[in-house]
């Protein structure tokens, strides 16, 4: 497989993964035209199908196709014989109809009910399920199962919602008035958190204390012996 194709698939399922609900294990619901491109094209479904999708698949038919096929007779008895191996699953139509019928009921009941990829080669049927928004359709081309790329329908049905919101939004804005405007609270100015703010701390005011200043000179006293003419000794003490 390609990887340009691989990623273009991959492109498209996200499409309808997110806006239209579809979820692994993905239903392929074929008619007898696709099973007879397989056919004619050596496609194995059950192989191929997976691994395009790269999901787990469940491949499906209605009691209409298989009607349809047997109706035909022995030109499609191949894709008959390819569509009996499958997953038969419940339409409500009594008596049958044909397989486009089918399928185009099918593709509009699912918006509430099972998704279902519609696998077909019918032209025609193909532009009808165009018209259905969120309807996958596979077809096979280039010896290759491809899926068409999203419809209009399908996009327009992605953007309703936006469109929806505006014009209620229009709507309120006529019936209050065009004065009304958002009231937006004033935050007050508070002061910082006392818990987060560090305590200043308090300087020591004090002299600095010198080394000269401290040690003061200590005062010495010397003592000087004098005689007088008597030959009396008296002491005389001189501070220095």
């Amino acid at each position: 497989m390609k990887v340009k194709r691989y990623k273009r698939a991959q492109r498209v399922l996200k499409v309808y993964r997110y806006n239209f609900g579809f979820e692994a294990p993905f239903r392929v619901l074929l008619d007898g035209t696709f099973a007879m491109g397989a056919l004619k094209n050596k496609i194995n479904l059950r192989e191929q199908l997976p691994k395009y999708l790269n999901e787990e698949v469940e491949i499906c038919v209605t009691k209409c196709v298989l009607h349809e096929l047997e109706q035909l007779g022995a030109a499609l008895y191949g894709a008959l014989h390819i569509c009996k191996q499958f997953t038969v699953v419940q339409c409500p139509h009594e008596p049958v109809r044909g397989a486009s019928d089918c399928l185009r009921h099918m593709a509009r009941r699912m918006k509430n009910t099972t998704k279902y990829f519609i696998a077909t080669q019918d032209n025609i049927l193909a532009d009808s399920l165009r018209q259905i928004p969120g309807t996958p359709i596979l077809f096979i081309k280039y010896k290759g199962i491809l899926i068409e790329k999203v419809s209009a329908a399908t996009l327009q049905e992605m953007e309703r919602p936006k469109d929806e919101l505006d014009a209620i939004k229009a709507l309120r804005k006529q019936i209050m008035g065009d004065e009304v405007m958002k009231v937006r609270k004033r935050k007050k100015i508070s002061g910082p958190n006392p818990l987060s703010v560090k305590k200043k701390k308090r300087k020591v005011v004090g002299a600095v204390i010198h080394k000269d200043s401290v040690a003061k000179k200590r005062r010495q006293r010397k003592k000087k012996r004098r005689v007088d003419g008597d030959g009396d000794v008296h002491m005389n003490v001189a501070s220095t």
